[in-house]
């Protein structure tokens, strides 16, 4: 398991969410992009964006904030 994988793992218990749960899978997805590149272009990070919106909404996370 990679440093990241742990940092997850802890995140997502300290939240009290459950094991691959559309957040944790939404963090994982960032982890594996960030590591394989330099910089996000502008469509990238959009759709980021979108997916953790809709991650947080899911868990229960966003309060009315638009990322």
């Amino acid at each position: 398991m990679t440093a990241a994988a742990q940092i997850i793992e802890m995140l997502i218990g300290m939240m009290g969410l459950n094991k691959n749960s559309p957040f944790q899978q939404v963090l994982e997805e960032l982890v594996n992009a960030a590591q394989s590149k330099d910089i996000f272009t502008d469509h990238e990070r959009i759709q980021m964006q979108a997916k953790i919106q809709t991650a947080l909404s899911e868990a229960g996370l966003l309060k009315g904030h638009d990322l």
